[in-house]
């Protein structure tokens, strides 16, 4: 018999736990590779590739995060949270 999976872990309780949820270090890191660029630039960019590329529950979780915990987030990808909502 195979052992039950586990239950999906949300990032309400990653946060409460001490774990950075996967949408904040995932935004975090691409976050980083725009530095470059100029804040309001940057913060499109990433918004754009947010939009483009993740599933649309991630990038609910990742707003439900940037709600909950706006420090947990670099500026840059808060800034673009606030482009994609």
């Amino acid at each position: 018999m195979s052992e039950p999976s586990a239950a999906p872990v949300s990032a309400d309780h990653d946060a409460r736990h001490g774990k950075t949820p996967p949408p904040v270090r995932l935004a975090n890191d691409i976050a980083a590779q725009f530095r470059h660029r100029t804040a309001q630039q940057a913060a499109q960019e990433i918004a754009q590739h947010i939009r483009m590329f993740w599933d649309p529950r991630m990038r609910a979780e990742l707003l439900r995060c940037a709600a909950a915990d706006p420090n947990s987030l670099d500026p840059l990808a808060l800034a673009a949270s606030r482009e994609i909502s």
